[in-house]
């Protein structure tokens, strides 16, 4: 990612913010608000994420930042391979005109003259080669600062180059040297100076090639050090990254397991504690069974009782029937005689006795028996006792299972 698509990228960051800064300065600036509201943005409780936000911006940007550095580093070292393999194919291409332009055998005094100007193009070149030389060594010098490592891996490249070179060098000797005694044998030797130049655009030649070749398999050198370096840090990056997956599922497993636990032990509470309800409610019920039992044999009981008194009652009328009758029948018998009349003397004061044990019995029949009563308060209390009971019970199994 260059430079310009990283404006293009933040360009409508910025006119955002604009055209903010437009809208709060208006007449919008004292209702934010309704600005808000118009964007469909609203700030109540986001601070954390607009915080987060920035967050993941910032590690952005320092990602962006190691990758641009990272850009950068890598076009010096192509700019200074380039520099370097520029430099040897000047030296190349110098070496391959001076031997296109080497003067022949035969050569008249104006082809003396054509050489004598390639030469002098020759040495133009072998300037322009020295140049090159010389930058290719500032780059060299340059590259050398780096860190350890890199020196490490590049120096022994750089010692095989500059070997190489020299051992071309040595087996290039002998062949010039044949080749400038062959010319010498066809025709007139040069001055020595020729020869002196010569040499040193050969040495110059030579040195820049070496210095190129170690620029070149210094950079090599670094490149591959960075790829490493760069593949281990990926690796443990991927392994701290895998460890800490590892580790994260395996406390959500051991967090997951405790809580299914957690749920397995507080159901199994709870269903003992449904049971033992249950087995409460049970025992309640036949405990209110068994009362209301016994109060249905206390009722029958006083039943029973009321009834043998109805029975006396109705046996106390019908003599007391007979009375009247036997009293009808002694008035009648009145004019008998005296005997009749103490007969019904008698019969009164037994009719007296009967009435009176007559209203006695009609007084104590009127009167409600207080067990009766009694009995029936404690029945309906128990009744009431016990539906409060089991309404209070099964509102707490309920409770209880929600």
């Amino acid at each position: 990612m260059n430079i310009k698509q990283q404006n293009k990228r933040f360009l409508p960051r910025f006119q955002i913010v604009k055209r903010y800064r437009q809208l709060f300065t208006g007449t919008n600036r004292r209702r934010p608000g309704v600005v808000m509201e118009k964007f469909g943005m609203s700030f109540g409780g986001g601070r954390k994420e607009l915080l987060d936000t920035i967050e993941s911006q910032k590690k952005q940007l320092v990602q962006y930042q190691t990758r641009f550095k990272d850009v950068v580093q890598a076009y010096k070292s192509l700019l200074k391979e380039k520099e370097a393999l520029e430099a040897s194919l000047k030296v190349l291409s110098v070496s391959q005109d001076l031997d296109q332009n080497q003067p022949g055998p035969d050569c008249s005094e104006p082809l003396e003259d054509g050489c004598s100007l390639h030469s002098e193009d020759s040495v133009d070149t072998a300037a322009s080669a020295d140049t090159a030389s010389e930058t290719a060594r500032e780059t060299a010098s340059e590259t050398g600062r780096g860190s350890q490592s890199e020196e490490d891996l590049g120096e022994p490249a750089g010692k095989s180059a500059s070997t190489q070179v020299r051992r071309l060098d040595a087996d290039g000797g002998p062949e010039s040297g044949s080749v400038g005694a062959e010319s010498q044998q066809q025709a007139t030797p040069p001055p020595s100076t020729e020869t002196e130049r010569r040499a040193a655009q050969l040495k110059n030649q030579l040195s820049t090639l070496t210095s190129a070749i170690a620029t070149v398999t210094h950079e090599k050198s670094r490149m591959e050090a960075s790829f490493q370096a760069d593949k281990r840090q990926l690796k443990q990056e991927v392994e701290e990254l895998q460890e800490r997956l590892a580790g994260a599922a395996a406390q959500r497993e051991a967090e997951l397991s405790a809580l299914q636990q957690q749920r397995e032990a507080e159901l199994s509470a709870l269903q003992q504690q449904l049971a033992e309800s249950r087995a409460r409610v049970i025992t309640q019920q036949h405990e209110r069974e068994r009362e209301t039992g016994d109060h249905a044999t206390q009722l029958r009981e006083l039943q029973r009782i009321l009834q043998q008194e109805r029975d006396l009652r109705q046996d106390a009328e019908l003599r007391l029937q007979d009375a009247n009758a036997a009293l009808l029948a002694n008035t009648q018998a009145v004019e008998r005689g005296a005997e009749s009349e103490a007969h019904l003397s008698q019969v009164r004061e037994e009719r007296d006795e009967l009435k009176e044990k007559l209203l006695a019995t009609e007084r104590h029949h009127s009167k409600p028996d207080p067990r009766l009563d009694e009995l029936q308060r404690e029945l309906t209390q128990l009744k009431n006792n016990f539906q409060t009971q089991t309404d209070m019970q099964t509102r707490k199994v309920r409770t209880r299972l929600n």
